[in-house]
């Protein structure tokens, strides 16, 4: 993790004259700027000729003299979709010494032309006190271009990726060895390292990372070193970083921007708790109307473990802030209205988890809120108006947190959700002599089905563009009409659809195939590949449940069903169930799909796309009506 303050920045003057910031100085397996006629004529990358880039080489060190930790970084571009590769980000805690330089060559009729990186290419943002993110943007880059950046900062880098999601043809790492700085490092991945000693790290021919369908976090699994400071030392100055969760906890409560929030005062809520006392008796209503009341403060996408100001009363006021301003504020009121209510620090899913051996300030960037009902314990973000009591935004379901109760005491806390996805279609249909479907259907969401639903439709400017763009999804189909109840999000949604669907069925001389899953069916196995190297990772549980009622018109009967079914998962880990009968003039199909597992470990794999492929399969069956 790096570092920047103005002691430490004394310390490395008191240690070293600096006698060189260029990469120059250490042995590189590249030379910035120096690009092979081989590299600028390559075409394909031929161990993966898919690749839309290449990383020719990535080189870091960290120089114990200077204390600073030099890259450079050369990609080939061979894909127009591969030139985003052109724009790199590097994390800082001293913008101000930070050094960065860049090259893009092309080959332009048979010659080689350069265009150098302009400092107006080069764009620095605070992200959280001193700590700042510069973006590079490289110019001219397209098919073809080689690519050369080279950063250099004081301390150590937050990460080493020796994996990228382009294949990487080199990459080595150097951490030089100092009597004066103790930090941790933490190896993710599945790719072998060579470790030529203690201080350097070799990674060739390395492939792209594939993601996959239901991963949590690509961060989890990607081959890469994670650092984080745990004590700096020199004559006349010592200071700890991260070498616990208890201190980890400490720093935290130490911040003006974190545990300074928790002891300030809060009389700019004084008016929102005397409303709330004097409506509510019941703990369990002052909690909702506490949680409803912050979610006031409309959230501006920005994800912190620190408040955007010190003056966090400003924030309220103004109703816009990160999710630290807001899941914060929420532990201040909850904590005036007599509940036990404490942070909970976090990693956002897509960064990566939290490791319980490994503490690390640089991974933390949220937080939410932990708070205690009665003999429960309830998990609350107040990030997003349409999320109810009790239910958590999927960026934060990300294995553990860390509850900060005090400087002393503090511990993890689980983060998979309870609550499930609940979906139920209820289709009445009838099929004509045309072959025209007509009918309606009931569809009621529950808990996080009604969330994603909500969320949905929200994204779109009108109802009516919502109806179009399912009109759009089922060719053929005409919503004739469309309700939906949605009296609160404490309460299921449901919708109610009227519609028309023309050459929905498939006739065959005298036979009418038609399928019963309808606006519910499942094309494809979302699991294609034969093997699986990481879990199969759900936000959560899920239930689904289909009924159909489809009446046949007179004069036809059933020739062929499809056979009743049931495919069990191991373990307990779930199900789907279909079968169909008769009544009368009537034809009923009840069908249920059931996941009980949040997990499935690499060995389940092969169970689950199996699963998947049956489920497909089953739900791609018609049946069968002949006209008598």
């Amino acid at each position: 993790m790096t570092f920047n303050p103005k002691r430490i920045q004394l310390m490395m003057l008191f240690l070293c004259i600096i006698v060189s910031q260029s990469v120059f100085a250490y042995k590189s397996p590249m030379k910035f700027g120096k690009p092979s006629k081989e590299e600028l004529e390559m075409q394909v990358y031929t161990p993966d000729s898919t690749a839309e880039a290449v990383v020719l080489c990535s080189y870091g060190i960290f120089d114990s003299n200077t204390f600073r930790f030099a890259q450079v970084f050369r990609i080939k571009v061979l894909k127009e979709s591969g030139t985003k590769w052109g724009n790199k980000k590097f994390r800082t805690t001293n913008v101000s010494n930070t050094n960065v330089r860049g090259k893009t060559f092309n080959i332009v009729d048979g010659k080689t032309v350069v265009d150098k990186l302009k400092r107006e290419s080069i764009f620095k943002s605070k992200i959280i006190g001193n700590l700042h993110e510069i973006s590079v943007a490289m110019p001219n880059v397209k098919v073809g271009s080689v690519v050369d950046i080279e950063v250099s900062y004081p301390g150590l880098p937050s990460k080493w990726y020796f994996q990228e999601l382009i294949p990487v043809k080199y990459s080595e790492l150097v951490v030089e060895q100092t009597q004066y700085i103790d930090y941790q490092h933490q190896f993710y991945g599945y790719h072998p390292l060579k470790n030529e000693n203690r201080n350097r790290w070799v990674a060739e021919g390395v492939p792209a990372f594939k993601q996959e369908p239901y991963m949590d976090s690509y961060e989890n699994y990607i081959t890469k070193f994670e650092f984080d400071i745990s004590r700096i030392s020199y004559p006349g100055f010592y200071k700890e970083f991260a070498t616990s969760w208890e201190g980890v906890a400490r720093r935290l409560w130490e911040n003006n921007y974190f545990g300074g929030q928790l002891k300030s005062g809060c009389g700019y809520l004084k008016d929102a708790i005397k409303e709330i006392n004097s409506k509510y008796t019941e703990p369990k209503d002052k909690l909702k109307a506490a949680y409803e009341e912050v979610k006031k403060i409309k959230w501006n996408n920005t994800s912190s473990v620190y408040t955007s100001t010190a003056n966090i009363a400003s924030i309220y006021k103004k109703k816009l802030g990160n999710s630290a301003d807001i899941n914060l504020t929420l532990v201040k009121i909850l904590r005036k209205l007599d509940f036990d209510a404490v942070p909970v620090v976090l990693s956002t899913r897509g960064k990566g988890y939290l490791s319980p051996f490994q503490p690390s300030m640089g991974k933390l960037n949220d937080v939410i809120c932990l708070v205690t009902l009665g003999d429960k314990e309830l998990l609350l973000d107040a990030t997003d108006e349409k999320l109810p009591l009790g239910l958590l935004s999927r960026r934060v379901i990300n294995e553990r947190g860390r509850a900060i109760f005090s400087t002393a005491v503090n511990k993890w806390v689980d983060l998979h959700p309870k609550e499930k996805a609940y979906h139920n279609s209820f289709y009445q249909v009838a099929l004509s002599e045309d072959g025209t479907i007509s009918g309606k259907i009931q569809v009621n969401y529950t808990d996080y089905a009604a969330f994603n639903k909500r969320k949905r439709i929200a994204g779109f400017n009108s109802e009516d563009a919502y109806i179009a763009s399912m009109e759009t999804k089922y060719p053929g189909i005409t919503i004739t009409n469309y309700t939906k109840k949605d009296e609160s999000i404490y309460e299921r949604l449901q919708e109610r659809i009227e519609f028309e669907w023309d050459n929905y069925v498939e006739s065959i001389d005298d036979l009418i195939m038609v399928n019963l899953f309808f606006l519910d069916r499942t094309f494809q196995n979302i699991f294609k590949s034969n093997e699986r190297t990481y879990p199969v990772k759900y936000p959560y549980c899920m239930k689904d449940k289909i009924v159909v009622t489809l009446s046949l018109p007179e004069g036809y009967a059933v020739s062929e069903l499809p056979k009743a079914e049931k495919f069990v998962l191991p373990e307990k880990g779930g199900s789907f169930i279909v079968s169909y009968r008769k009544v009368g003039n009537n034809l009923m199909m009840t069908y249920t799909l059931s996941l009980t597992k949040q997990m499935y470990v690499q060995t389940e794999y092969e169970y689950l796309k199996a699963f998947y492929a049956q489920l497909v399969k089953k739900q791609g069956e018609p049946v069968v009506i002949k006209k008598i």
